[in-house]
């Protein structure tokens, strides 16, 4: 269940500062990230705005790293 998944990520990350306007975005202290349940599959979508396609694959990343995390 996908809304589970972007729950229980939302709480593992309480201490950030989360909006859900639109979708879920998690500011952390020099970036952020939004994460949105994909209309036509099980997957969850996530984007970032950084300077550079490395900081943002890196930041992206590292919620797939969280998210995995939170699975297993």
């Amino acid at each position: 269940e996908v809304y589970a998944m972007l729950e229980t990520v939302k709480k593992n990350q309480s201490s950030e500062e989360i909006s859900t306007v639109d979708r879920d975005k998690i500011d952390f202290a020099e970036n952020g990230i939004h994460l949105r349940k994909a209309n036509t599959s099980p997957i969850i979508r996530i984007y970032n705005e950084e300077t550079t396609p490395a900081e943002a694959d890196y930041i992206a990343q590292k919620m797939i790293e969280v998210i995995k995390a939170l699975v297993a």
